[in-house]
């Protein structure tokens, strides 16, 4: 595909009291030696782009002396449109040219600064009203506002017990974390929109069906093809054996469920998990099975020796219908490369869609699969 243009550029963030900060462009970052981008489901994503010292303006070098007094994001747009958004979180100087590289993480990560100041306990509460409830928390004290937008959050129809004490030191990304676990039948995806920066709960998972649309084969992977089946021991599993605690507990519930299929054709091979926050055996019933039926399929690491439950990065060329703004997090593509002994045809969850690009705009996209 031809080169696509693309436009980093630093932006002042200054706080205000009790509202959202203040975000003023200041200026692009001019002659990109490296550029890098990424989308997580559910996670930070992040972004990095070197240049030279001499190429910067005067309105960002200011900054990149004093960065705990004046802090910065990046805004990276690829044709127009802003694909990321971000806090710079570090730069690093190097080499004989003092090269030097932004680097940030994706909006999410402003929920890593954000704790529990006061206790929360509710005995019955919608899983999203909870999430909303810790973000508005800590942005509506002084200054604690990064402009993380939660007034679109609905509700979700699930509810959940909560017991959240201050003294445990409750991190807000690590409490959302939880509460979504997407893996368990009734989790749910989440991410922040670089645009609006609304956080976005998808009930029950972020992403599409593409799996008819978006085909990874051989002739669109770079380097050739290397891959992991991956059968190991706390990745692949016919049982799930699983206990919980809640706060309204005597004691602890227990449960065992299985893929019976999977159990009689591969054995009864175990994984153990344990939950908190559960009050019913019926809740993790369902979890338990949930876990069972997803892994009793083996994973597939591309690009990898070990899947380590991780996945695995498949570097491939952008082309009509497969570029980084037609694949995100959460969707299902198909892979299907010939592999020597026949063609494989699997379907699997896009985690990661890590994007690099030339200084010539050139583009290789590395999808991590699931």
């Amino acid at each position: 595909m031809a080169a696509v243009q693309y436009e980093c550029v630093i932006v002042s963030r200054a706080m205000n009291i009790s509202s959202a900060p203040t975000f003023t462009e200041l200026d692009r970052i001019i002659e990109l030696e490296n550029l890098f981008w990424s989308k997580e489901l559910n996670n930070d994503g992040m972004a990095s782009v070197s240049t030279r010292p001499e190429r910067l303006s005067d309105l960002i070098k200011t900054r990149l002396l004093s960065p705990d007094t004046l802090p910065m994001e990046l805004w990276i747009y690829r044709a127009g449109v802003k694909v990321y958004a971000g806090p710079v979180i570090g730069y690093q100087i190097q080499g004989v040219n003092n090269t030097i590289t932004f680097q940030s993480r994706g909006l999410p990560y402003y929920m890593r600064w954000m704790f529990l100041t006061t206790d929360m306990t509710n005995a019955s509460i919608d899983k999203f009203t909870a999430v909303k409830n810790l973000v508005d928390h800590w942005q509506n004290q002084n200054y604690g506002n990064f402009g993380i937008v939660t007034s679109g959050i609905g509700t979700s129809g699930d509810t959940v017990a909560i017991d959240y004490k201050r003294t445990e030191i409750v991190n807000i990304q690590e409490a959302i974390s939880k509460l979504s676990n997407p893996e368990l039948a009734n989790g749910f995806d989440f991410h922040v929109d670089p645009i609006t920066r609304a956080l976005t709960l998808y009930n029950p998972q972020r992403g599409t069906d593409k799996s008819t649309t978006v085909v990874i084969d051989e002739r669109i992977m770079e380097g050739g093809i290397s891959v992991f089946f991956d059968l190991t021991a706390g990745d692949f599993a016919t049982t799930v054996v699983g206990s919980a605690t809640g706060f309204l507990l005597d004691g602890a519930l227990w449960t065992q469920k299985e893929n019976a299929t999977r159990r009689a054709q591969f054995g009864y091979a175990g994984l153990g998990a344990k939950w908190n926050d559960i009050e019913i055996q019926s809740t993790l019933d369902g979890y338990a099975q949930a876990l069972a039926d997803l892994h009793s399929n083996f994973s597939v690491s591309l690009s990898g020796t070990s899947g380590e439950g991780e996945g695995g990065s498949a570097a491939i060329f952008p082309v009509t219908g497969i570029t980084p703004i037609d694949i995100d997090p959460g969707d299902t593509v198909t892979f299907a490369p010939d592999l020597g002994f026949g063609q494989i045809s699997i379907e699997r969850d896009i985690t990661n869609v890590n994007v690099s690009v030339s200084p010539e705009g050139e583009e290789s996209i590395g999808l991590v699969l699931v």
